[in-house]
């Protein structure tokens, strides 16, 4: 069931969506710090970084999905490669655009190896969004935090690059290969896929 008040996501976008996140996106848990406070928690961020020049394909996928908010910078040290171009970032952080793109991506999954990253986040976003708002040092919510704690661990192990033929010391994410094999896809929505154009 989709969450009201967002636009309807067609399968020619969603689609195309789906193929540029693989290429161009980032998930991300981040945890939360309080100076001089023994405060623990995390938070869950997706975002697509592209050159200043590109800020019209990121204001068409904020426009059709309705999350996120873009953020354009400058660069801050010319000298240094990384740093030395504008660029902007379209970012989603709040619980309830976390749940729209767990809606979105469930309904065109990613089929790259960005789909493990997918699942670990996914798990940890809907963790996250059962936070309860008082008490955030309750033992539920502990709880919660630990889980998240050993899913950024996990995220990061996922990421590990394994050669083609090589057995990696990464444990597989369940439901994974269906994603990255495209299983239970029609073929005429995976050649909507445009993964070129992530390049």
């Amino acid at each position: 069931m989709q969450l009201a008040d967002y636009p309807t996501v067609p399968p020619d976008f969603g689609n195309w969506l789906a193929g540029f996140i693989d290429g161009e996106g980032c998930f991300s848990m981040n945890r939360l710090r309080r100076k001089g406070v023994d405060y623990r928690s995390y938070a869950c961020r997706f975002a697509i970084r592209l050159r200043h020049d590109d800020v019209p394909v990121l204001e068409e996928i904020q426009r059709r999905t309705g999350c996120g908010k873009i953020n354009e910078l400058r660069p801050t040290s010319p000298t240094i490669w990384w740093d030395s171009k504008p660029y902007a970032t379209w970012q989603v952080f709040s619980k309830r655009d976390c749940l729209r793109m767990i809606e979105i991506l469930d309904k065109y999954p990613l089929r790259a190896k960005k789909a493990r990253d997918y699942l670990v986040w996914r798990e940890a976003a809907l963790l996250w969004a059962s936070v309860r708002q008082t008490g955030s040092h309750s033992e539920r919510n502990q709880s919660i935090w630990d889980q998240m704690e050993a899913l950024k661990e996990q995220l990061t192990a996922v990421r590990a690059y394994v050669a083609p033929g090589e057995v990696g010391e990464v444990d597989p994410v369940p439901g994974a290969e269906d994603l990255v094999n495209g299983e239970g896809v029609a073929p005429a929505q995976m050649s909507l896929v445009p993964f070129g154009e992530a390049e």
